[in-house]
């Protein structure tokens, strides 16, 4: 198994991946700040989407049970799922039933966390993604890099290349030709589709209505003209009320692609009613639990459920904008190191909290004013599940403590840094300080303490005060 250092330091040492993340990112990140800057109320938004995401922690299951009412009273087919094998199995079912051998799919994130490709693949299915930077990164074999643009890591060239190769054209790199080369590829498999599946960015408990978001609409064509929709829905993203949604949705658009509103926005109450021209018809909602109930037990992590899955805490994160988000779990950046311990079946990701370097500007950002990078520092004072700390933690720390709480062994310490200074950096190395001295140099200790300085100081102005007195 690889370790989270293998990992970030693999992504590090690619100066071509820096280079495609800082032009990718700057300019998203740019925009984003034009569109914030449009908004005077910004702060009393972000105070209204803070206080109607942490309602629905206080009151999920009262939520969940309207929710589950009303799109049943609406015709939807409604599945709890305990965990991803749970929903992958239901998906698969469905197909079978159906008698397909494709699923169409939109943009999902939670089918990522899921591995629903995964396990369709396994079950003999082809699933076949819709989304630009999804249908990128399933020619690349790779995952998603950021939750709401997945192939952000790939310059213009690699979309021809990928692209051209696999559609069997000539070599361009042209957006426009690219796109179209895509939409002429992926219309049959809108038109002909039976089974579709997509996630959803909120789900509105009032209503029963699926809302969901994207920019190039495939979403809008793999719920309406397949003739069954299968929507993946974590029960974190349920909102108590219709009106609850203009708050989220004007934030969401600005963090996530820095628009005003994205360019299609879908509520879909139901399937298809007799009059409708359109519409699946049957219309089925995974409510999937994996491991969230666990987060929202943990007065530390809960904070993370509030999340609206816009992707800022990734884009302006240091260290994601210089390694992307494939050393992460399937959630990168603040937001996924937080979920990741509770959610992911992996020991690695127990890590990742401690990837984060408290700077503190994820927190600037949050829309609904998220703590990341204090839950991140909680999360990693304790034991996650089967992590450990090392055992230079476990003994070096209560050491470190009394050292620093006691003034006499800190001077003497600071002495014995000085006197040492050459052979404490050779050790710094290969000690416990390696991986932090591996990018950095350990600094050289002053000649002498702030206190042995402010002591001569206060020295020499007696000294000039008798002296002036003199004279």
């Amino acid at each position: 198994m690889i370790s989270p250092r293998q990992r970030f330091a693999e992504k590090l040492a690619d100066p071509e991946l820096r280079r495609k993340m800082a032009h990718s990112m700057g300019t998203s990140l740019a925009h984003r700040l034009e569109r914030m800057a449009e908004i005077p109320e910004l702060e009393a938004l972000r105070d209204a989407a803070h206080d109607i995401r942490h309602y629905v922690l206080a009151h999920l299951g009262e939520l969940l049970t309207q929710a589950e009412t009303n799109l049943t009273a609406r015709g939807v087919r409604v599945l709890w799922a305990e965990d991803a094998a749970a929903a992958n199995q239901y998906i698969i079912d469905t197909a079978r039933r159906l008698g397909v051998q494709k699923v169409v799919k939109g943009k999902t994130m939670t089918s990522e966390e899921t591995c629903l490709n995964d396990a369709l693949r396994a079950a003999g299915l082809q699933p076949v993604e819709t989304d630009l930077g999804e249908y990128l990164v399933q020619l690349s074999g790779e995952r998603p890099t950021h939750i709401t643009a997945p192939a952000v890591h790939m310059s213009r060239q690699d979309c021809g290349r990928y692209i051209c190769t696999h559609l069997n054209k000539p070599y361009t790199d042209d957006p426009r030709e690219l796109t179209l080369m895509v939409r002429e590829a992926l219309r049959p498999e809108f038109i002909g589709a039976t089974l579709g599946v997509s996630g959803g960015n909120f789900l509105v408990a009032e209503t029963g209505t699926l809302v969901i978001c994207d920019n190039e609409g495939n979403q809008g064509l793999v719920t309406a003209l397949s003739d069954v929709h299968v929507a993946l829905v974590g029960i974190d993203k349920i909102v108590p009320r219709l009106q609850d949604l203009a708050p989220l949705l004007r934030l969401l658009a600005r963090n996530s692609t820095g628009q005003t509103l994205t360019g299609y926005t879908t509520l879909i109450s139901g399937p298809r009613r007799p009059a409708d021209v359109d519409g699946p018809r049957e219309l089925h909602v995974i409510l999937l639990d994996n491991g969230r109930t666990k987060m929202l037990a943990d007065p530390t992590a809960r904070e993370g459920l509030t999340c609206i899955r816009c992707g800022v805490c990734c884009g302006i994160c240091p260290i994601y904008f210089k390694v992307g988000g494939h050393p992460y779990w399937t959630y990168p950046g603040a937001i996924g190191s937080i979920w990741a311990p509770f959610i992911a079946d992996e020991d690695w990701v127990e890590e990742l909290p401690h990837i984060c370097s408290q700077c503190g500007v994820c927190n600037e950002a949050c829309p609904v004013k998220n703590r990341l990078s204090r839950v991140l520092l909680q999360l990693r004072t304790r034991p996650q599940g089967r992590r450990r700390f090392p055992l230079t933690q476990r003994m070096g720390m209560p050491m470190l403590g009394r050292m620093l709480g006691s003034p006499a062994l800190y001077r003497l310490a600071g002495r014995l840094l000085r006197v040492g200074w050459p052979l404490s950096k050779a050790v710094a190395k290969v000690g416990p300080l390696g991986g932090w001295t591996l990018s950095r140099e350990l600094p050289k200790p002053a000649r002498q303490t702030f206190q042995e300085g402010w002591r001569g100081m206060r020295v020499r102005f007696r000294q000039d005060g008798q002296d002036r007195g003199q004279g």
